[in-house]
């Protein structure tokens, strides 16, 4: 007898699989799935605005806000002004 098993299904216990694993590689850190692929995304692309991570994610910014000011405090990221455009903060990783 041959088993079927449906893409959404398949893709459902890929995602959970993900979260538990980010759950437990990062959870003693105090860092989320999202908080985690920000970090990755500035480890790609040092420098970028929220702006640009807002985009990039599909998220509303307050959502983005609120991660960059927990990644902030927590020392995982700095902000700069940016040097053309003094309106505009760059994000590193500290």
């Amino acid at each position: 007898m041959e088993t079927h098993f449906s893409v959404g299904r398949l893709i459902s216990i890929i995602h959970r699989s993900a979260h538990v694993y980010f759950q437990k590689e990062f959870g003693p850190l105090g860092l989320g799935h999202g908080q985690v692929r920000i970090l990755k995304y500035l480890e790609e692309n040092d420098g970028a605005t929220q702006n640009e991570i807002t985009n990039v994610f599909m998220l509303d910014k307050g959502t983005i806000s609120s991660a960059i000011k927990y990644l902030e405090k927590g020392a995982f990221i700095r902000r700069e002004r940016d040097e053309k455009d003094k309106r505009i903060f760059r994000l590193f990783l500290t």
